[in-house]
């Protein structure tokens, strides 16, 4: 009997869109996020992420593929790489990952 493979990631909250639009807020730090599509922009296998702290900016999610957001008590959010730690970013940030499995059953 062997060793199965096991993928560790080092998130805070993850949130998984199963569809529709999604608002949550953050009030320890200062964020509204929104989670929707945008069909004619980007097509069906990507989910759009909107942040109060970006502005006008976006960022898109593809279907199935992670992505990770550092969310910090300034109000700031930033698009991250693949936490290598759980501690990695210090205590007044949490690691978001969000994935898009709309369609999935």
């Amino acid at each position: 009997m062997g060793f199965l493979p096991v993928t560790k990631t080092w998130e805070h909250i993850a949130i998984e869109y199963e569809g529709g639009e999604v608002v949550l807020r953050f009030r320890e730090f200062r964020q509204t996020l929104k989670l929707f599509k945008k069909v004619e922009r980007y097509g069906e296998n990507k989910v759009v992420v909107s942040s109060s702290g970006w502005y006008e900016s976006e960022q898109v999610v593809e279907r199935d593929v992670p992505k990770f957001f550092l969310m910090m008590r300034s109000g700031a959010m930033l698009c991250i790489g693949t936490p290598r730690c759980d501690n990695e970013y210090g205590d007044d940030s949490v690691v978001l990952k969000i994935v898009d499995r709309e369609g999935e059953d």
